[in-house]
Formats: structure tokens, sequence, C-alpha cells
């Protein structure tokens, strides 16, 4: 592959800090079906919008939303379910496991 022009001279995204692997006291911001369009067709997915209540990572999400410096913004505390489609497939079934699997935890 050919380096691009001004290569070395190009700023590098910084990463932002993973939280690490645990359990966290949580509170959903919002919930909503959301449409989708795929190689396959259209699909809807349940999109869980979430941010840290307590401890260390407090506000978390809303942090980072708030150091994001671009105007294309994304909210990262997003858990994004696909809504099974009960069309039967084998697809079909693993979504429905997640699914509710997701929602059970959640109701928890």
């Amino acid at each position: 592959m050919k380096q691009f022009k001004n290569y070395t001279e190009t700023q590098v995204i910084s990463a932002r800090p993973k939280i690490p692997a645990g359990g966290y006291e949580a509170v959903i911001k919002a919930a909503e079906v959301k449409e989708y369009s795929g190689k396959n067709g259209s699909y809807e997915m349940l999109e869980i919008s979430f941010d840290i209540t307590s401890g260390e990572y407090k506000d978390y999400y809303a942090n980072d939303y708030r150091s994001q410096q671009s105007e294309d913004k994304k909210w990262k505390g997003v858990l994004r379910l696909n809504i099974p489609t009960d069309d039967g497939s084998d697809s079909d079934v693993w979504s429905k496991r997640k699914f509710k699997t997701n929602i059970t935890s959640v109701e928890e």
C-alpha cells in the first residue's frame, strides 16, 4: 500500500479510556425502536441508551459526549438489540435468545 500525503504529520484520533469489566449501577436514559436498511432488506433494532449513576465512572457517557469535538456527536452508552422477526430462521432463534436474555437482565 502506498503511503498517503502528509501521513507522518496527520494527527491520530485519541482513544478514549475504556471502562474495566465489571458491574455498574446504571440508569436508562432512553429506549426506542429504530429501523435500518441492510443487504437483506429493512430490520428493526431496540436501542437502549444508558449511563453510569455512581462510583468512579459516574456520568461516564455524558462526560464522553460533552468532550466530543466533532459536530456529529454520538452517545456511546447504547445497547442495540435486533428485534426478532418471528420468521423461524436460525438467526431469528438466536435473536430471540439474545433479546430475552438482555431484557430479563434489565428487568432484574
